[in-house]
């Protein structure tokens, strides 16, 4: 979980400086609730990967697996609501919501790898 507080703060830091400091056009003004979304996204996620992991029986691949559309769905609910809801610059906002659920989920991806059994 810390890992994940981690890369909300760099992601924030480099959203912060490139509003404030160098006014590229390109930062959506909603990025402050993207990051908290995938934050609280990818901290739930993991959880569930972690009770999977204390487990050896099929909570172990089932787990992973409701992690992981757990965060599709809630993505889309949050994506359509955001949307839903009217935003200035919808093309924007749908290019840093995708960035930054790429940016989280191989960020997971990465940290499931290093977490894997070496003799699996």
């Amino acid at each position: 979980m810390l890992h994940y507080i981690i890369l909300s703060l760099v992601l924030g830091i480099g959203f912060f400086v490139g509003e404030q400091y160098f006014h590229l056009p390109w930062i959506t003004a909603e990025w402050r609730v993207l990051l908290a979304f995938f934050l609280s996204v990818s901290v739930l996620t993991s959880r569930l990967h972690s009770i999977g992991n204390q487990h050896t029986d099929k909570t172990f691949a089932l787990l992973p697996l409701v992690a992981t559309t757990l965060r599709l769905l809630l993505s889309m609910i949050f994506f359509g609501l955001m949307i839903w809801r009217g935003l200035p610059n919808r093309t924007l906002f749908t290019v840093t919501f995708l960035v930054l659920y790429l940016c989280y989920l191989g960020f997971e991806i990465a940290l499931s790898r290093r977490n894997l059994r070496p003799n699996s």
